[in-house]
C-alpha cells in the first residue's frame, strides 16, 4: 500500500499522473529507479473529475494505442469504506476481463464513504476493504492523500493509516514553483529519496464539430 499525500497545491495528481504515464510504458525513471515493465493501471478519480479530463488528455496525448489499453479510469466516488462497492469495481474489471497491476485510488476524503478520517476503528475498515480489492487481483494500491495541518508530522486522519503504509511520498512546495517529493517512508528500501519539479501550463488542443 503506498501513499502520495501534501498540502493543496502541491500537484498530487499531476505527479500521480506522471507515474501512472511511466508504469503504462514500461520505460523511462522514477526517483532515478528504472521502469522496466509495463503494467495495468486502475484509476479511481473522485476528486476534480472535469480538470482530471484535461489532465488525462495530457498523458494519453503521444500513447500507443497499447499503452492506452492498459488503463481503465473510474470517474465517480465509490465508498471504499463498503464491501458492496469494492465488489463492484471487482466485478467490473472482471466482465472487461481486464487485471489491474496498480490501482490509485484519488482521494481517501473523496472515496471514505463519509468515514472519519481520524477514527482508527473506520480507516481501518476503510484499509481492510482496500486490502480485498488488492487481493482479487494481486495489485498494489496507491492513495492521494492530504497531509495534516503540519506536513513535516506526516498525512493527515488516523495513525493506522500511516502504519499501513509501505510506501508515503510527501510532496512539498508553493502553488506556483518548483516542488519536492520526498520517500519518507520506505518498509524495504531507503526512505529519504527526493526528486524535484515544477508544474508547467500546456495548451490542450480541443476539436469542433463542424456544425
Amino acid at each position: 500500500l503506498g501513499f502520495i499525500y501534501g498540502e493543496s497545491g502541491t500537484g498530487k495528481t499531476f505527479f500521480a499522473i506522471h507515474l501512472v504515464r511511466h508504469l503504462l510504458q514500461g520505460h523511462g525513471k522514477f526517483f532515478d529507479k528504472k521502469v522496466t515493465d509495463p503494467v495495468n493501471v486502475l484509476y479511481i478519480c473522485a476528486e476534480g473529475i472535469s480538470g482530471f479530463r484535461d489532465r488525462l488528455q495530457l498523458l494519453i496525448n503521444d500513447m500507443t494505442p497499447e499503452e492506452k489499453n492498459r488503463l481503465r479510469i473510474i470517474d465517480r466516488k465509490p465508498g471504499l469504506n463498503r464491501i458492496s462497492d469494492v465488489k463492484e469495481i471487482i466485478n467490473s474489471c472482471n466482465h472487461s476481463k481486464f487485471v489491474p497491476n496498480i490501482v490509485f485510488i484519488d482521494t481517501l476524503a473523496q472515496t471514505s464513504g463519509g468515514a472519519n478520517q481520524d477514527n482508527n476503528t473506520e480507516m481501518q475498515l476503510y484499509l481492510d476493504s482496500i486490502a480485498k480489492l488488492n487481493a482479487a487481483f494481486n495489485s498494489m494500491s496507491i492513495i492521494v492523500h492530504h497531509a495534516g495541518k503540519d506536513a513535516s508530522k506526516g498525512m493527515r486522519g488516523a495513525s493506522c493509516l500511516k502504519g499501513a503504509a509501505d510506501v508515503s511520498i510527501l510532496l512539498t512546495g508553493q502553488k506556483q514553483g518548483p516542488k519536492t517529493a520526498k520517500v519518507d517512508k520506505m518498509k524495504d528500501g531507503a526512505d529519504d529519496l527526493e526528486m524535484y519539479f515544477e508544474l508547467k501550463p500546456e495548451v490542450i488542443a480541443v476539436g469542433f464539430d463542424e456544425d
